[in-house]
């Protein structure tokens, strides 16, 4: 339109030339601005025949002048913009594209296309897809097609969580859509298929959940959906994914595979597609989910259980020694974090499976060489495996170098040897401890107890210097601080005053002796280890997660949860019930701005430990721990009966531990399912246990 409103003499011939397009195109894409002309009431339906007779018309001319000038001023991408939806572009494209296409669409010059395209031939080498640029005929992509889909799935969940998600293809339902550059690049890709694909895939999906007897998740549900909707349009446009034969052929033998085969036939007949058996494999491994579980499938034995992990691990740490010059074997912490991380995140990586992780960005940011070190010894991964490692799974590596470095810095130094004390010494005392350890690494955090335990405790601890409360405890023989759970700057300006850290190297060279001193390890106990280890066990077995409840208020939540945790035992349901109310009335549970609430309480109505997950449909209202109202749709429940022993409650305390020190936590107890969530608790108990008896000597 620009062109023709700009040229007074053309000719078809002369808009192709000028365009780089066919005079095919322009007839095709003559009858969309005919639309658009009708839609923006420049012309009546009845009256027009062709754009060009409206060209004529003065008062024409100047609408669709202002219409196009508008139009420009609302399309203003930022350059990170412009590179996203190039990208999505060229994935979805089954054609080559002109950089004339690419500079209408997003209103720049050719030099701004051709700079955005190499950053765009960067990110798409982290693929191992090449982004090809030929004279004449256009720019085009060509890969992998298990890789390009792989970067489809990734430029899809960039920056969403899994409510945005299920929002986006209601809204598709819907025609609704969003203005934002990322929902209209998820847009771009659910667009691929119509309504009626969508309400199909759907039911094919609802179908498979009775034939396999489980209700899928909302992240697995929404993940399969969007997984079936792009193979159908990638398989409509020729393009098809290969699985090999060693993976292949075990994965027949499998309940999903024959589920999926089932899936198959009605997809090919709705859509009038040939799926071969490895589409259907590719689904089958959907099904099993990201992590796969520990069955006696003969597919794992053909993953990772055919590497040794242990052996990659060590490899990867000595390269790291080599880069940097420091010492990572020695961390036990950081070995055995990285051996469980890897068992799984092998298969998927072998597997090709998505892999999303929502800290990428502010790791490659915040931890710019951390990443890079990252990327470094990911290639000892690449070529065991043979395979691509992309970006989300380096991120993954980086976080557990990044905790490494981090205790690295900050061994060695004078710490104040602390007592924190809560209510009930579970989940409140537990939060404040990892948050003192995050903004004050002077103290030394000897363990986290009730009010009732305090008396013992100091009785026992000897060199104990500091208590820090988050109640008044009254009056009692010993000094104490009370802070809020929250730890608020006004706290910690008074726990540095009053353990002087001001004149921290000003301490009498004995004072630092006597710390030393007193710092050192406590006996093994092969009865504390072997306590742990069962808690862990206990915590990981009868875990669970409750979605989709229909709850309006704090206290039918705490009912629902005493019915849900002694179905058919109304004594016990109503004795919990108080102990939870007790304790949310004596300190709000609910995490200010993270749409979650600790519930924990110690009771008579179980004998040991246990936790699990309530997730509601809308939003429920808890008071947090200063009283405030916070709107809540998640609740973490802690539960210890009254007699369980110390280190089954420090099993059960370490998840609220998690809260604060893992990021991704929170968002993972929201929004994925028990597996993903069972997986991260593994990881943290096998910290802790592996931290105790690196601290312990040995008797």
């Amino acid at each position: 339109m620009s062109f023709i409103l700009e040229n007074k003499s053309y000719t078809m011939n002369d808009i192709a030339e000028k365009l780089e397009i066919s005079t095919r195109t322009i007839y095709r894409d003559m009858k969309k601005i005919n639309e658009w002309l009708i839609d923006k009431a420049v012309v009546g339906k009845e009256h027009i025949a062709d754009a060009y007779e409206v060209i004529g018309d003065e008062k024409a001319r100047e609408k669709i002048n202002k219409l196009l000038q508008m139009n420009k001023a609302e399309a203003k991408y930022s350059a990170e913009d412009r590179q996203l939806i190039l990208i999505t572009e060229l994935l979805l494209s089954n054609e080559p594209l002109k950089v004339f296409y690419f500079t209408q669409k997003l209103n720049v010059t050719e030099g701004t296309i051709i700079s955005d395209l190499d950053k765009v031939e960067e990110w798409l080498a982290n693929y191992e897809i090449m982004l090809i640029r030929k004279q004449g005929l256009g720019i085009f992509v060509e890969g992998d097609e298990k890789k390009i889909r792989s970067c489809i799935m990734s430029m899809f969940y960039r920056g969403l969580d899994i409510r945005d998600i299920r929002k986006l293809i209601k809204k598709k339902i819907s025609e609704n859509f969003s203005d934002r550059v990322q929902t209209d690049i998820a847009n771009r890709l659910l667009g691929l298929v119509d309504e009626a694909t969508i309400r199909q895939v759907e039911q094919v999906i609802k179908s498979m959940e009775v034939k396999l007897k489980e209700k899928f998740t909302d992240d697995a549900y929404l993940g399969l959906m969007v997984h079936i909707i792009l193979a159908i349009s990638r398989l409509k446009n020729g393009d098809t994914i290969k699985v090999s034969e060693e993976i292949l052929t075990p994965i027949k033998s499998t309940k999903e595979y024959e589920v999926a085969d089932e899936a198959r036939k009605v997809l090919q007949s709705e859509f009038d597609i040939d799926i071969p058996d490895d589409e259907v494999a590719y689904i089958t491994m959907h099904l099993r989910g990201a992590k796969i579980n520990n069955e006696n499938i003969e597919i794992e034995s053909s993953t990772y259980l055919k590497h040794d992990v242990a052996g990659i691990v060590k490899e990867m740490l000595e390269k790291a020694e080599k880069e940097t010059g420091l010492d990572f074997l020695t961390d036990r912490d950081l070995f055995m974090g990285l051996v469980i991380h890897l068992k799984p995140a092998l298969t998927r990586l072998e597997l090709n499976l998505s892999i999303r992780n929502p800290l990428l960005e502010a790791i490659k940011n915040e931890y710019k060489e951390i990443f890079e070190l990252s990327r470094k010894i990911c290639q000892v991964i690449e070529e065991e495996l043979d395979t691509f490692i992309p970006e989300e799974e380096i991120g993954f590596v980086a976080m557990h170098i990044g905790a490494f470095l981090e205790r690295k810095k900050v061994s060695g130094k004078r710490r104040v040897k602390t007592l924190v004390v809560c209510p009930s010494g579970l989940g409140t005392s537990k939060l404040l401890t990892s948050k003192l350890i995050k903004e004050i690494e002077e103290l030394d955090i000897l363990a986290s107890v009730s009010i009732m335990e305090i008396d013992r405790y100091i009785e026992d601890e000897k060199d104990l210097e500091l208590i820090i409360s988050t109640v008044n405890l009254g009056d009692r023989e010993f000094g104490y601080i009370v802070v809020n759970p929250l730890l608020l700057e006004d706290d910690i300006r008074s726990i540095k005053k009053a353990i002087g850290i001001i004149e921290l190297d000003k301490y009498e060279v004995e004072s630092a002796e006597r710390n030393v001193k007193a710092k050192t390890s406590k006996m093994f106990d092969m009865n504390k280890l072997k306590a742990y280890i069962e808690a862990a066990d206990m915590i990981n077995d009868a875990f669970f997660v409750k979605e989709g409840l229909v709850i309006k208020s704090c206290n039918e939540m705490l009912k629902y949860i005493g019915r849900y945790i002694h179905y058919g035992d109304k004594d016990n349901a109503e004795k919990l019930f108080q102990d939870l109310k007790n304790r949310e009335d004596l300190m709000g549970t609910a995490i200010t701005g993270k749409k979650i609430a600790l519930v924990h309480a110690k009771t008579d109505t179980i004998k040991d430990i246990l936790s699990g997950v309530f997730r509601t449909k809308g939003d429920v209202v808890f008071k947090d721990m200063t009283g405030e109202s916070e709107s809540i749709d998640t609740v973490l429940v802690l539960l210890a009966g009254s007699n369980a022993s110390r280190e089954y409650r420090d099993i059960l305390s370490g998840i609220s531990v998690m809260l604060v020190e893992s990021e991704d936590f929170i968002p993972m107890l929201r929004f994925q399912d028990k597996d993903e969530i069972c997986e991260a608790l593994k990881i943290s108990f096998n910290n802790f246990i592996q931290n105790y008896i690196k601290n312990c000597q040995v008797n």
